[in-house]
């Protein structure tokens, strides 16, 4: 049900750890498809399983390269925090 309302709210990724990501060490992922085509309303996220979390920290630099990269002032920080997309 959590992930589901993850992709109604347009989180772009979804991280899932379950009893077979904690065995091996790794995590799943659920990728918003931002930009491609796709052809139902059940494709819109694309599964990655089964990754380190080094690989996740990678994808994440390549697709922010180029973004600007600094703190957000304190009084903002905490809006950071938790998003509301939808109520």
């Amino acid at each position: 049900k959590k992930i589901r309302k993850s992709e109604i709210d347009w989180i772009p990724y979804t991280i899932i750890i379950g009893d077979k990501e904690m065995e091996n060490n790794t995590i799943s992922i659920r990728k918003r498809r931002i930009g491609e085509e796709y052809g139902s309303k059940k494709g819109t996220s694309k599964q990655i399983n089964n990754i380190q979390l080094e690989e996740l920290f990678e994808m994440l630099r390549e697709e922010t390269k180029g973004f600007p990269n600094y703190k957000l002032p304190k009084p903002f920080r905490r809006f950071s925090t938790k998003i509301y997309f939808r109520k």
